[in-house]
């Protein structure tokens, strides 16, 4: 009876081991859950947003410990309307968000 008790302690540690060791890595089976009822929560920690030319993330924390780091997609270029260029002449439109100008095809 021993010998049982002794093979089942092990089984359990193992188990539990394996258990904690998916809860440490990324993402856990516990990240997102909406269950309402469910024993484990995620916090956001950190944001950096999506820009026309970087990637953005989100960083979460599981309760079980585990961190989470979601890339962002980059944006699209949020471009002005065409406008004369003073220097060239030619017709440009520059972006809001990095102030990449380019020449517009005249039409």
């Amino acid at each position: 009876m021993k010998k049982i008790t002794r093979l089942t302690a092990i089984v359990m540690a193992i188990s539990l081991t394996l258990l904690l060791a998916a809860c440490s890595s990324t993402p856990c089976e516990h990240m997102f859950v909406t269950d309402r009822h469910s024993t484990y929560t995620q916090t956001l920690v950190e944001v950096k947003p999506a820009s026309c030319t970087e990637y953005g993330y989100e960083t979460w924390k599981c309760s079980c410990g585990a961190v989470y780091t979601m890339t962002l997609v980059m944006e699209d270029h949020s471009w002005s309307h065409a406008m004369v260029d003073e220097n060239t002449g030619k017709s440009v439109k520059t972006c809001y968000g990095c102030g990449k100008v380019v020449e517009v095809d005249a039409e």
